[in-house]
């Protein structure tokens, strides 16, 4: 007998259970998955948010943790339903795909304007002048996703709004056409 899916909801910093023998399909929200290196220092995996797929199962990576970045409504997917995950995972792998590249091969200033972009098509809403990221993260977790430091993402963000190509409203960042037309993200 199939177990029945269960929908559950969380709040913000609460982590999403992890299970060796199920998937969570985010309903609503945003969930950050992160792992340590080994100094310690947050390491980012990806952020996710609806209709995309998470779990333990999906990494060999140690340790391993999902958490929500917003109100989050997720449902628990077992991993005996798979045959109805394949579009959801192979978006999740996509995805992972990109991150990964653009770690490898872009400088830091490109990397960040392409991870802004990136945030801004997945998590944005058209704005009067761009693509608002509807995510408040702070500079320490925009730091975070592209491995660099706090202070250089303050910079960055500083020099990329003196460009034109971002510009801020209450606490958002707004994706100026600028920037996507300045640079072609995956």
């Amino acid at each position: 007998m199939r177990e029945p899916l269960v929908t559950r909801l969380f709040q913000p910093r609460d982590p999403l259970p992890s299970r060796l023998d199920a998937l969570w399909l985010i309903n609503r929200g945003v969930v950050k998955v992160m792992t340590w290196d080994e100094e310690g220092e947050i390491v980012i995996l990806g952020y996710w948010g609806e209709n995309d797929v998470v779990g333990r199962p999906l990494s060999q990576i140690q340790p391993y943790e999902m958490q929500c970045c917003t109100s989050v409504e997720a449902t628990c997917l077992p991993l005996e339903r798979g045959s109805s995950l394949s579009s959801a995972l192979c978006r999740h792998v996509q995805q992972t795909e990109h991150w990964l590249c653009s770690l490898r091969r872009d400088r830091p200033r490109l990397r960040f304007l392409k991870t802004l972009i990136q945030l801004s098509q997945k998590f944005g809403r058209p704005a009067e002048t761009g693509q608002r990221i509807d995510i408040r993260f702070t500079h320490r977790e925009l730091a975070e996703m592209v491995g660099m430091t706090r202070v250089s993402i303050t910079r960055l963000i500083n020099e990329f709004e003196q460009q034109g190509l971002i510009s801020r409203a209450g606490g958002h960042i707004i994706v100026l056409p600028s920037a996507d037309t300045q640079f072609h993200p995956y």
